[in-house]
Formats: structure tokens, C-alpha cells, sequence
């Protein structure tokens, strides 16, 4: 499921910045963001890569840089798989902040409430 991508934890190289191992997932993701009116829009996106600091998401949309953002991937697990939940889905649920955003997708970096759960609990499509 998860495939390991190659880069030091915790060592930095030439031209690499990051403190956390990323994992590319390719997993389904929502993201919430609030649009220039004030109003709060949920996005389904899917997530491309996944750290402990934070995930790249496929999207076709830019955010700018900076804006706040709450999100919810979702992980599937073999040994998580239950007659409730026949997926064995665990969420990751996070805010966060836009730090890039283009053609290549949308980098977000998590603040530090992230919670782990078997339910989608934080973002409803339609709230």
C-alpha cells in the first residue's frame, strides 16, 4: 500500500529541506478551505505523497500560499479490515497551511493537532 520513498529521515542533503520520511500513497483526501466570501468549500482530492509534516495533493485548482486548510486522508489496511468497516480505513485528519501551490499540485504542511481515526468525523461533504 504504502511505497517508501527514498530520503533521509531526520538528515539533510544538498537541496533537501525536509525533517520527515514521505511515503508516496495515492489515496483519496478532502480538503476544507474557506473561499474569498467567508464560506467554508470541501474539495475531494487525492493525496500523492504523505509525511508526518505533511502531503502533496493532485489538484487542478491553486490556493494561495498561507491559507489555512483542514484535511482528512484516508488509509487503507489490510489488518484494519472489519465487518463495520470492510475498506479498513484509517484518517488522518489535520489542519494546516497552503505552502505551495501549481501545476504540480498543493503542498500543505500540518500543524501539530493531527488525529488518527477510523471515521471520517471532521469533514462532511455538504456542512
Amino acid at each position: 500500500m504504502l511505497s517508501k520513498r527514498i530520503v533521509n529521515y531526520g538528515l539533510k542533503t544538498m537541496g533537501e529541506r525536509r525533517k520527515f520520511e514521505r511515503f508516496e500513497v495515492n489515496v483519496p483526501a478532502r480538503l476544507e478551505i474557506l473561499t474569498q466570501e467567508g464560506q467554508p468549500e470541501v474539495i475531494d482530492l487525492e493525496a500523492s505523497s504523505l509525511s508526518a509534516g505533511g502531503t502533496l495533493l493532485i489538484s487542478g485548482r491553486p490556493v494561495p500560499a498561507g491559507s489555512p486548510v483542514r484535511i482528512e486522508v484516508a488509509l487503507k489496511f489490510e489488518e484494519l479490515k472489519t465487518i463495520e468497516d470492510p475498506e479498513g480505513t484509517l484518517v488522518i485528519a489535520a489542519t494546516g497551511r497552503v505552502l505551495r501551490s501549481g501545476p504540480e499540485g498543493m503542498a500543505i504542511r500540518f500543524n501539530e493537532d493531527y488525529d488518527i481515526t477510523k471515521n471520517l468525523k471532521l469533514i462532511r461533504k455538504g456542512n
